[in-house]
């Protein structure tokens, strides 16, 4: 079907659009509004667009960003769950994936059961419906989705003008996707600062990069023997939830997780840079107290989810555990994992530097007796 002059500039003017500008957002949110407005300029009848794309995260599936006329752009997450699974088995997108092909239906003429999402469209008002599956270089895996209230739906015209931007649109969501995943898997391996020098160009052999801060380390008490005759997959249960307890109080301290080696973790507490000499001992001491308190707040954590694994009564239950990501905590509740809990220390290392600023800083209250710090 030949489109006319005029609709095929509007064509050339989204395309543009996505390979240009869009390419380069850093809030995607604002790329799928834009997508919107421009579709709607194009003579589309548009009045709501989903685009849901794979994500390479523990305890997130996918990232889906809506627009709705009259109400903006949004975005949430699909957890990494059972329902998520059967939500998807259930949707157009897994229909789309599956054959390669765009999905379309009338809403009033499609039966509740063939999509779960059927009921919810048409009581808000929607007519038409069309699925667009993306499969990206890297093998993973995408969807926009193009919904209209428009009495008669979308015509052919309307879906031809939207499979000639596709392409474009496409190619857009595969750019700011990788991008997002490149920031994402090499900050969760090296770090925040790392990453972000590593992506500038800063991979040079003998190039040396010099900072000040408080270094924490911890590790678990007896863990080789702990775990000689544990599965793989409790002692990854145990390592969880470790890290459940430590992670969490570094970061919301402003700390950075370097590694995480088995059971050892690696922090470091950035000293803000000031040329004057008084400050820079306040910025010294304020990250070595963080750095301190961390560790404190780690061990009470340890101590706590040691009682409460102690309450549980774990006779009779079976042995086994579903992991879902090495380093990413999540407590089981497994019987043998509350027992790795049970009868494991922790010890956490903070270098002499730190003490030493503690002592031109405030003082931290040491820990409750459950656990120790060790200072060398």
């Amino acid at each position: 079907m030949a489109l006319s002059r005029e609709r095929l500039d509007r064509a050339l003017a989204v395309s543009a659009y996505m390979l240009g500008e869009a390419r380069l957002a850093t809030d995607a949110d604002v790329v799928i509004a834009q997508l919107g407005e421009l579709l709607g300029e194009a003579g589309i009848p548009i009045d709501r667009i989903v685009s849901i794309v794979q994500l390479l995260n523990a305890e997130a599936q996918a990232s889906a960003r809506y627009w709705e006329r009259g109400k903006g752009a949004r975005h949430s997450v699909f957890a990494v769950s059972g329902e998520t699974a059967t939500s998807y088995a259930r949707s157009p997108a897994a229909e789309a994936h599956e054959t390669g092909e765009w999905v379309i239906f009338h809403l009033a003429e499609t039966p509740d059961e063939r999509f779960e999402i059927v009921p919810e469209l048409r009581a808000d008002g929607y007519t038409h419906y069309i699925c667009a599956p993306l499969r990206m270089a890297s093998g993973m895996i995408a969807t926009f989705s193009f919904v209209t209230k428009a009495p008669e739906g979308f015509s052919d015209e309307d879906m031809e003008l939207l499979r000639l931007v596709y392409p474009a649109m496409s190619a857009c969501q595969e750019i700011l996707a990788t991008n997002r995943i490149l920031h994402e898997v090499t900050c969760m391996y090296v770090g925040d600062e790392p990453h972000r020098r590593i992506l500038a160009g800063d991979v040079h052999r003998g190039e040396v990069m010099r900072l000040r801060s408080a270094i924490v380390f911890a590790d678990m008490r007896g863990f080789t023997s702990l775990t000689a005759d544990m599965t793989a997959e409790h002692a990854t249960g145990l390592l969880n939830d470790y890290y459940d307890c430590v992670v969490p109080h570094i970061e919301s301290r402003g700390g950075e997780v370097l590694k995480l080696i088995a059971d050892g973790i690696l922090a470091i507490f950035r000293v803000e840079d000031d040329e004057d000499s008084e400050n820079g001992q306040e910025s010294e001491a304020l990250a070595c107290a963080n750095a301190y308190a961390a560790a404190v707040a780690g061990l009470r954590a340890v101590a706590e989810r040691r009682r409460s694994c102690k309450r549980r009564d774990i006779s009779g239950r079976q042995g086994g555990i579903c992991q879902i990501n090495y380093g990413k905590p999540q407590l089981s509740g497994d019987a043998t994992s509350v027992w790795a809990i049970q009868h494991c220390e922790f010890q956490f290392s903070v270098s002499n530097n730190v003490l030493m600023s503690l002592k031109r800083g405030r003082q931290i209250e040491g820990d409750d007796g459950r656990a120790s710090l060790h200072a060398r």
